[in-house]
Order: C-alpha cells, then structure tokens, then sequence
C-alpha cells in the first residue's frame, strides 16, 4: 500500500470517529437514545392506550389515525382492557418495538410499573413518548426517561373545578362556601390522580367551608363511581358536592343519585368525554374539564418528528392548561368532538 493511500484511508478514519462523535453528542444533547437518520421514507409509531372502554382514550386514538393519514406514519393502537394492566403495557411496548417501531406513545397506567417498558425504548434506541400520565422519576424541572411528556395540567384542572364548585354554592361570594365535599379517585399510583388531588386541594384551601368527608377511590370506572355515590349518601346524607377525577365516575355517580332522589346534589367529572358534554347540556353533569387528548397526540406526534430529525425540543415536559367545561363555554367542546367525529355521542 502507497504512503498516498494509507494516508487517504487514515483521514477517511479520522473523519468517520469525528462524526460519530458529533452525532453522539448530538442525540445526548436533545434527550434522544442514539442518532437518528434525518431521512426516511416512512416511520413507524404506535401508541399506548390505558384503554378504548373510555371516550377520552379514545379521542386520542382518532387523532393519532388522523394525523396517521395526514402525516404518512405507519401507525399501530394497542390498548389494555382496564386501567390496571401496567404489566400488560409493558409488553406492548416490547411487542411495538419488535414490530420496528421508531416511536413510542405511551400513556402509563401506573407511573412506576411502565418504567421497564421505557428503560426497553431506551436500549433499543426507540423514541419514548409519555402521554398524559407521567413516568415515575420524571418532573417538570428533569425529564430523562422519556424523551419528551406532554399531559394536561392536572394540577391546574383540580383547582378550577373546585373554584366552580365553590361559585355554584355561593355564587354572590364564593369565598364563603360551605358544605361537605367528596372525593372520588382515579386508579391509586397514577400520575394523573395524584396531580388531580394535588389540585383538588390546592383549591380547596382557599374555601375554609368546604370540608371532605369522603375521599375514595373509584378506579376510574363508571360502575364503581356508582357504588361509590352510594356510599357516600349512606354514611353522609348531607353532602352537597361530588368532585369526580374522571367523567366516566360522575356518570355513574349521576345514575345513582337520580335513582336515589338526590339530583341535588352537584357533580363534576373530568374529561369532557362527549356523554358528560350532553349531560351538561341536559344540567345534570354541573362541569367536566377538558383534559386536550387530541391536542396531547398532536403535539406528541410533532414532538417524535423533531427528535428522529435530530432536532431539540425547546421543553421535554408540557402541561397544557385547563379549561373548565360548563353550560356557558359547552359549545366550543362540542366543536372540537365534532370535528374528531365524536359528535353527537
């Protein structure tokens, strides 16, 4: 081999291990697993439900289909059956992941039991997206287990409903509400039903009246949301709200106090899922909270675009803002499901 030659191949080297060491940085710098090629036909991205038994899973999935179609992304929906298959999510993730996929959207059942399914994204160098619900050992201030979170502001969410509620009952000066209050509780562990009660709370210091005398557990369900009314009624008769951390468990309360006689007493849920925006229509559901699931897919989606691009992300944790559904604003929700294909119910 000529002194020329070898020359040339020993630059050639020197060249590949800078730009591999480039690229590294690179993909340390914007939170991605590994490099990523700027261009590629078509990427593969599924998304993670908690389930499909709930509308607001289920507006997620119309908007990631859409966006699917719209974008050209080859798009997988898995779906665990209840909200307490956090074992069965992982092996989802690591179904998608066998299938190729460049992209992961999860959104957790249990913040600390998906954290192997993002420690498995990670060492197979695939985007990790948490959705809604955040993975345990991630905050606002340091996200690096998942690329990227976007969810409602859950914190936000809990307090408005309470300064809802607190108007309702004393709508001259909401200040000096009073009552018994109760709590009904998403699937305990959850991210999103510790950041709600975080919020709950939150308001309900600044209404010395409303007192809590009863704070349950109703796993997201509408039929324990139900019992749970029931309950309530039987050991707190006087109670005067019901604050509900999902709509599905308002609904339920909602049946029951109708058949029990006690429409009177006022019911929130969160979500804003279509069949709580017609039982606000109908005055019966008094408030839900637009929880933006298409919005959260939305901006998920354009998140794993940027980071398989190489590109960083300005925030790796998004808490888009509540807003407060009542029979005031209603119309502008049912535009939004309208136009999802989620209208009328």
């Amino acid at each position: 081999m000529s002194n020329a030659i070898t020359k040339t191949f020993a630059l050639y080297i020197i060249i590949l291990i800078i730009v591999a060491g480039v690229a590294a940085y690179a993909g340390y710098q914007y939170g991605v697993s590994a490099p990523r090629p700027v261009v590629k036909k078509r990427y593969k991205m599924g998304l993670v439900l908690k389930t499909l038994t709930n509308p607001y899973f289920i507006e997620m999935k119309e908007e990631f289909l859409r966006l699917s179609e719209k974008l050209g992304f080859e798009a997988r929906v898995l779906a665990t059956a209840t909200e307490q298959e956090v074992e069965r999510q992982v092996s989802m993730v690591e179904d998608l992941i066998s299938w190729g996929a460049d992209a992961i959207l999860i959104t957790a059942d249990d913040s600390a039991g998906i954290v192997p399914a993002f420690k498995s994204c990670r060492e197979k160098h695939v985007i990790c997206i948490a959705v809604d619900t955040p993975v345990a050992g991630d905050s606002p201030e340091s996200v690096t287990r998942a690329d990227f979170f976007i969810g409602p502001d859950f914190v936000d969410g809990g307090e408005k409903v309470v300064d809802y509620v607190a108007k309702l009952l004393s709508p001259s000066d909401p200040s000096k509400a009073k009552g018994k209050i109760a709590i009904f509780l998403g699937v305990p562990g959850a991210g999103s039903t510790i950041l709600k009660l975080k919020g709950i709370k939150k308001g309900l210091s600044k209404y010395p009246g409303l007192v809590v005398v009863f704070n349950q557990t109703g796993m997201y369900e509408r039929a324990r949301g139900a019992s749970l009314a029931e309950d309530l009624l039987s050991a707190h008769p006087d109670v005067v709200a019901i604050i509900s951390e999902n709509d599905l468990m308002a609904l339920g309360a909602l049946e029951r106090l109708k058949a029990l006689k006690r429409t009177d007493i006022i019911v929130t849920g969160m979500d804003a899922i279509p069949e709580a925006c017609q039982s606000i229509l109908k005055g019966e559901l008094k408030a839900s909270v637009n929880q933006r699931g298409a919005d959260q897919v939305r901006e998920a989606v354009f998140a794993a675009y940027k980071l398989l691009a190489g590109v960083p992300l300005e925030k790796k944790w998004v808490d888009l803002p509540a807003m407060v559904v009542t029979e005031d604003n209603i119309v502008i929700r049912i535009q939004e499901l309208s136009e999802l294909g989620m209208w009328p119910p």
